[in-house]
């Protein structure tokens, strides 16, 4: 086989998925297109009585071409059907789909005889190359816009990371590494650290479909807002960057190193690692970074109110333009604290552990639950407080608390979670359980059971 004959095959296999004109007809069809298929112009199209049978005629027609291969015929059939019949369904999706298995088609032919090429040919390699760089400069790609991952406006979220986004995190490398904020939702998604892959940044859907790498850079505390993941890139030296949910267009946004971040308003509020963990602002762009002044362990934003805990325990609260200072509570808040609706959720370490309630304004307190041993992180939801404890004999267990009598209606031993997600439509909360590599788990606050998933 000679060179010139190759490239040539490979030039009409090429013209054949890049488009042919609508006008050319096969020779060798099975189907006559000048009896029945006669292409015509838009324009022409008012003219013809639009009878079921004349359509039901030009369908017949392709897919008699399309099991024939044929798929010059099959797209001049399909632009008929689309000239003559505009308000026909599914016709744009029909020819998309003809075209895609007329590339599929004819990659398959062209792999094929690249096979069957003689490889003692004394052109073989020369051939080889040329087939190679003639593939490569015909750029046979399709570019898919960006689609978003929720399904209107009202699914974007304020906040970018809810409650218990913020206490999440996984432990790495036989647990010498911490790495906080492994979790975010938005929407019908949920972003996540997969330790069973590298620890890259995957998501996938609240019924568990649809899970795939976002990116395998190395992320912690992650907030995503519409079509953006923030994120502290640990693959970066701890910069402050974002990707879009496709995984595309990674942007750098701040040198800034932080333990801990919150998205709102366009406005990224972050713990400066460098800065004694002093709260700071800066806008998503990374601009404009003002500090303000109060040192932090942990921060939420609810209605334009940050709330935060300090390094002395203090927990205390501020308007987003760090003004209107107030502490809520005299207690010392140990742990993570929540903000449900209109409470407030801290725990003391007063005569053991004691978790107390109160509203948003540090009123009206009220103790919900009193242990003598280690509450690693706790969550509310339901009518039922869920436990991760280590109990005197060092066994970490997992309990699930009803709070109308604080009976234990749940407890599995050996089984650890600070990574939740609450689904209030189902009433399941899905967790990753520590003790198996951060598998994830579904709690049926129904029926208080656990199961693993698949």
């Amino acid at each position: 086989m000679k060179k010139r004959s190759i490239l040539y095959i490979l030039l009409i296999a090429l013209l054949i998925l890049s488009g042919c004109d609508s006008d050319q007809q096969a020779s060798d069809s099975p189907v006559n297109p000048s009896q029945t298929y006669d292409v015509i112009s838009p324009g022409e199209s008012e003219q013809i009585e639009e009878t079921p049978s004349r359509l039901e005629g030009l369908y017949s027609g392709f897919d008699t071409a399309l099991d024939g291969r044929d798929f010059t015929l099959a797209l001049t059939i399909v632009d008929q059907i689309i000239a003559e019949y505009p308000d026909e369904k599914d016709t744009y999706m029909i020819k998309v789909q003809m075209l895609i298995e007329g590339i599929k088609y004819y990659q398959d032919e062209l792999n094929q005889l690249i096979e069957e090429y003689d490889v003692n040919s004394e052109n073989y390699f020369e051939d080889m190359t040329a087939i190679k760089d003639e593939y490569e400069n015909a750029d046979i790609s399709i570019k898919i816009p960006f689609i978003p991952d929720y399904a209107d406006s009202s699914q974007i979220n304020t906040v970018g990371c809810s409650q218990t986004d913020m206490a999440s995190g996984i432990l790495l490398n036989n647990g010498s590494e911490y790495r906080g904020g492994t979790i975010c939702t938005q929407g019908d998604w949920i972003y996540y650290i997969n330790a069973d892959d590298g620890n890259a940044l995957y998501k996938m859907k609240t019924d568990l479909s649809q899970n795939t790498v976002v990116t395998y850079e190395k992320a912690c505390n992650l907030n995503i807002i519409g079509d953006w993941i923030y994120f502290t890139n640990l693959s970066k030296d701890g910069k402050i960057y974002k990707i879009r949910t496709d995984g595309q267009m990674l942007t750098f946004i701040s040198d800034t190193v932080c333990s801990g971040m919150v998205v709102y308003n366009d406005y990224i509020f972050y713990s400066d690692t460098n800065n004694n963990n002093i709260i700071c602002r800066m806008k998503t762009d990374g601009t404009g970074a003002k500090d303000f002044g109060h040192d932090v362990q942990s921060l939420r934003i609810v209605d334009n109110l940050i709330y935060f805990c300090t390094d002395s325990n203090k927990l205390m609260t501020m308007n987003t333009e760090g003004q209107d200072v107030k502490q809520l509570i005299s207690d010392d808040a140990y742990g993570n604290f929540y903000i449900n609706e209109d409470s407030i959720y801290y725990m003391t370490i007063m005569d053991g552990l004691t978790i107390f309630k109160c509203d948003r304004q540090g009123q009206n307190k009220e103790q919900i639950y009193h242990v003598g041993y280690k509450i690693n992180f706790y969550y509310i939801a339901d009518g039922k407080l869920l436990l991760s404890v280590r109990h005197p004999d060092q066994v970490e267990s997992l309990m699930l608390i009803d709070l109308n009598d604080l009976s234990t209606v749940m407890q599995i031993d050996h089984m650890s979670t600070n990574n939740i997600v609450y689904l209030e439509s189902n009433k399941w909360i899905l967790y990753m359980d520590d003790y198996s590599n951060y598998t994830w788990c579904k709690l049926d606050l129904v029926t208080n059971t656990v199961c693993k998933t698949d």
